[in-house]
């Protein structure tokens, strides 16, 4: 019973400061005479209204490099990781068929120069110097063509990300896909896939922004691409995004969210979205004075909203503390944003 007694007691004495609380902020509000709102100012800028997606990023050069014949692996002189650049050799190749070659084209050179001599002096034929300018020819083209295959050289700048063989074993053309791979992550591209109601707003070279997920950094890009027909399976367009990848930050595979610019005004009177009360009314407050206002609106997004009409850049707008407020009522500014 006493556990009762006290139990209830306690509760009054709760109840009892909570109402005593509540009194006195009643009477701070009453003897200052009016409400707290939340400003922020107008200002001039750039407002974008956009298409957002989710999508997939990837490297827009990715290269599967291999000789175009099977041969053993003399010299690897690259590791994976390594960072290339164009023209670098990668692979050597067993060059006895390369050495060989080289000994017919030595041959063929000699001969043709010496009939190029005969046929000064009318001591040949010029149908037998053409068939031995032509043998070298041939030859000539063979040497190239085995030397290139025999000097794997990196065809772009970029980083081997893959080697499938080890020196001294053997590559075969027929059924290894590749024998080194290099990806130059310069120029990523953005793949997204659009509905058939938002295809008709995007055109090539539209600006995108694309952000990894969970993080706010900002990635520019352009529309590089729109599908003109849908996919049979999901109806909706293929669309590309290519992105300028200078700091190396986005890599292949990775998924974002990409918002492509559909409207936009480099020199807008912008204001929160929170300042609108209704479709076309805000509060304006100067010296402590509200101020109700119509406006005219244009481009808007999620968060900010053209004012075309109503309100100079500079202009103090209410974002909160409006509900219930009228024109001409006194308020006190509680923060600014």
């Amino acid at each position: 019973m006493p556990n009762i007694i006290r139990f209830i007691v306690l509760s009054l004495i709760i109840i009892l400061s909570g109402c005593q609380q509540e009194t006195e902020i009643n009477e701070k509000i009453e003897e200052s005479g009016f409400r707290n709102v939340a400003i922020s100012k107008a200002f001039r800028g750039e407002i974008n209204n956009f298409l957002e997606y989710s999508g997939k990023i990837e490297l827009e050069n990715v290269l599967n490099i291999s000789p175009s014949f099977s041969a053993r692996i003399e010299k690897i002189y690259v590791q994976e990781g390594d960072q290339v650049k164009k023209g670098k050799i990668l692979v050597l190749m067993d060059s006895t068929q390369l050495e060989q070659t080289k000994l017919q084209l030595d041959n063929a050179e000699k001969n043709l120069h010496r009939m190029e001599k005969l046929l000064e002096k009318d001591a040949v034929e010029k149908k037998t110097y053409d068939e031995i300018k032509l043998f070298y020819e041939k030859t000539l083209s063979t040497y190239e063509y085995i030397r290139e295959n025999t000097f794997i050289k990196a065809p772009i700048a970029g980083i081997v990300t893959s080697i499938s063989k080890k020196e001294n074993e053997n590559f075969d053309a027929m059924m290894q896909p590749y024998l080194i791979r290099i990806v130059n992550n310069d120029l990523i591209k953005a793949k997204i896939n659009v509905s058939d109601r938002d295809i008709q707003k995007i055109t090539k070279n539209q600006k995108a922004m694309i952000f990894l997920t969970n993080s706010e950094k900002v990635f520019l890009g352009k529309v590089s691409y729109c599908s003109p027909e849908a996919d049979l399976i999901s109806g909706t367009f293929l669309v590309d995004i290519i992105i300028e990848n200078t700091a190396k930050i986005l890599r292949h595979n990775q998924f974002v969210k990409v918002k492509i610019v559909i409207e936009s005004n480099q020199n807008a009177i912008i204001i929160p979205q929170e300042a609108i009360v209704d479709e076309n009314t805000i509060f304006v407050v100067k010296n402590e004075i509200v101020e109700k206002r119509k406006v005219i609106t244009g481009i808007e997004n999620e968060k900010q909203i053209e004012i075309k009409k109503g309100v100079d850049a500079g202009e103090n707008v209410i974002v909160t503390g409006t509900v219930g407020l009228s024109d001409g009522e006194k308020v006190k500014i509680d923060q600014a944003n």
